[in-house]
């Protein structure tokens, strides 16, 4: 058999070496005996991070994963300064400038690598194999999203004019909606302009699908027995990686309110939680100031538990029933709140989704209130194909990135992202 393989330390006992090398997902380590010939001789002039080709066979009675080599040549040399064990890169700044140093060397960080790539590839299959079809739509956009995030600028050359990259591709695939398309999804990338955190970067891998006929109910049912089947197909793969599969695979997920999930991580009681002024002491007891007797109680809950109560969901909650303010592309229930929900996990939102709004009317008055707001341009092409005709659907996105921080107990996306950017 002959592969291509790094090595990543060598031991040299006079009479005989031996070469650890990494090969694919796998760490092993080849002898080489003197009586090997040119072999020997390659063998004790090779560096650390060389890559090799290989051919060799594996020991029998040996208690490793070993193999006596048959034939060894250097592929192609390192030029850098290589650590002197494979384990040894810690400062996270080189950890992220030289990424491809950790993958190449460290199976734990090149396994969750592989496994992200699988991921996207189990969701394939599972949407596939639920009779979706797989769209893309522009990245580049001659409008911004009336969404409140700040979109990346450009100027395109040959057009002659500004244009910005998306936010989310939710309006587009919206758009294919009402082209005749009743089951599709989207796998692909989205930009957002703002300030880095932990949880936030600027360039994330998002998931969408839409399904025509159906409401919130059935897309939380469908995320469910989506997340259960990627991590029941994850954890064949997990070997050199731990990963946290237990929040998906019990039937232990909670579907609350707003008032319900303050009420579970607090000492307060209902009455309380449904008290406006209650609401609004305690946001100003945890310090913020904002203009509360122009919010409605609705708003009230959401930002008391984005800023209070959020950290404190590790098990999957399916938050349920936000503000209409917040929500100006889902169907209304009522007058105060939407067909909305967003699923958490481990402190962290993952997924976000809703029963649509197509009633023409309506998107137009809400979106010409947040264009007011946000002070962008009002999106006219959205508005008119609304006015063709949306049927009713139910959509939902799912953050990968996030969504491979639970899976893998990751604190920092970063840590998830393959080649990220660093400040300086």
């Amino acid at each position: 058999m002959y592969i291509y393989a790094r090595l990543v330390t060598k031991r040299n006992f006079g009479g005989i070496i031996f070469l650890t090398v990494v090969w694919a997902l796998l760490m092993f380590q080849v002898k080489v005996l003197r009586t090997d010939g040119i072999s020997f001789v390659i063998a004790k002039q090779v560096s650390l991070g060389d890559v090799l080709l290989l051919h060799f066979r594996r020991l029998q009675f040996s208690a490793v994963l070993a193999f006596r080599v048959l034939c060894l040549m250097v592929d192609v040399r390192n030029l850098l300064l290589f650590p002197d064990k494979h384990h040894s890169i810690t400062d996270r700044v080189v950890s992220y400038t030289r990424s491809y140093m950790v993958y190449g060397t460290n199976l734990r960080f090149k396994s969750e690598l592989y496994m992200r790539f699988k991921l996207v590839q189990f969701i394939r299959l599972y949407m596939c194999s639920r009779l979706f079809i797989e769209v893309d739509t522009p990245i580049i956009s001659s409008m911004p999203e009336a969404a409140s995030s700040a979109p990346f600028v450009a100027f395109h050359k040959a057009l002659k004019k500004q244009v910005y990259l998306r936010i989310s591709p939710e309006l587009c695939l919206k758009r294919i909606l009402v082209s005749g398309f009743d089951a599709i999804f989207e796998i692909g990338k989205s930009f957002r302009n703002e300030s880095l955190s932990v949880r936030h970067y600027s360039e994330f891998t998002s998931f969408e699908f839409y399904k025509v006929g159906r409401n919130y109910f059935w897309g939380i049912a469908f995320l469910v027995d989506l997340l259960q089947f990627l991590c029941l197909k994850l954890a064949v793969l997990a070997s050199a990686v731990a990963i946290q599969i237990n929040y998906f695979c019990s039937a232990g997920f909670d579907y609350l309110s707003l008032p319900e999930v303050i009420v579970k991580y607090t000492e307060y009681s209902m009455q309380q939680v449904l008290s406006v002024s209650f609401m609004i002491s305690r946001l100003l007891k945890l310090g913020f100031n904002y203009d509360y007797f122009q919010m409605t109680l609705v708003q009230l809950w959401l930002l008391y538990f984005e800023n209070y109560i959020q950290r404190y969901v590790v098990y999957p909650t399916f938050v349920l029933y936000f503000p209409i303010q917040d929500s100006p592309l889902a169907r209304s229930r009522d007058l105060l709140t939407a067909e909305r929900y967003e699923l958490y996990v481990a402190g962290i939102e993952i997924a976000n989704g809703f029963t649509e709004l197509n009633d023409a009317v309506e998107q137009q008055a809400r979106l010409v209130e947040q264009s007011v707001c946000t002070s962008k341009p009002l999106n006219t092409v959205f508005i008119d194909s609304l006015k063709f005709g949306m049927p009713s659907a139910t959509g939902c996105g799912v953050g990968i990135d996030r969504l491979l921080m639970v899976i893998f107990s990751k604190s920092n996306i970063r840590d998830v992202i393959v080649f990220p950017e660093v400040r300086g």
